[in-house]
């Protein structure tokens, strides 16, 4: 009995130790263990032949007026920004994506295996999703969100020898997202 104890209590602690607090959504922990394995994954996939014409797609998101507005509400814009998220985002995941908290103002999709035609229309339901879905401020008070978002694909291009990590294509998203925010 003692056993069972500690293991349940192994895998609560293992769950909140991928988890980010404030939003509920998984943390870069879980994203460290988890593409490695999705990518190890989808290469034995394409060696066979699947997946042609596809890539995982990264999206930064970040949240371009929110805190200005939740701010002047006298609200945490970092929790209430956060949670509308994702609770937007998660009705845009398939099985076998993923959302997580990137940094302090940003999240991150995964998006398995996609086709490569496909990757521009994301950006957009995403943001589309954001906009469409204002947070409840408890007052019937309507507030306009709006994001930015950043693409990347992975591989970015036949990369037979693989110099180029995943880590490096999440980077090239969030240089997208700071290109979006500037124009």
């Amino acid at each position: 009995e003692r056993t069972a104890q500690l293991n349940v209590a192994n895998i609560q602690l293992e769950h909140a130790s991928q988890t980010d607090p404030v939003s509920g959504l998984r943390n870069y922990r879980y994203l460290a263990n988890q593409i490695p394995a999705d990518l190890a994954y989808y290469e034995r996939e394409q060696a066979r032949g699947a997946y042609s014409n596809h890539a995982l797609v990264f999206a930064v998101i970040g949240f371009d007026n929110a805190a200005d507005v939740l701010d002047s509400r006298q609200s945490p814009a970092d929790v209430i920004d956060l949670q509308h998220a994702a609770q937007s985002l998660t009705r845009l995941v398939r099985a076998g994506d993923y959302l997580a908290r990137w940094q302090d103002d940003c999240l991150l999709m995964v998006f398995r295996p996609t086709p490569r035609l496909a990757v521009a229309a994301l950006g957009e339901r995403i943001r589309a999703s954001i906009a469409s879905q204002p947070p409840d401020m408890g007052d019937d008070t309507q507030v306009a969100f709006a994001c930015s978002v950043g693409l990347a694909e992975f591989p970015l291009a036949h990369d037979e020898h693989q110099l180029f990590r995943w880590e490096q294509a999440v980077e090239l998203a969030d240089a997208a997202l700071r290109w979006a925010r500037q124009h």
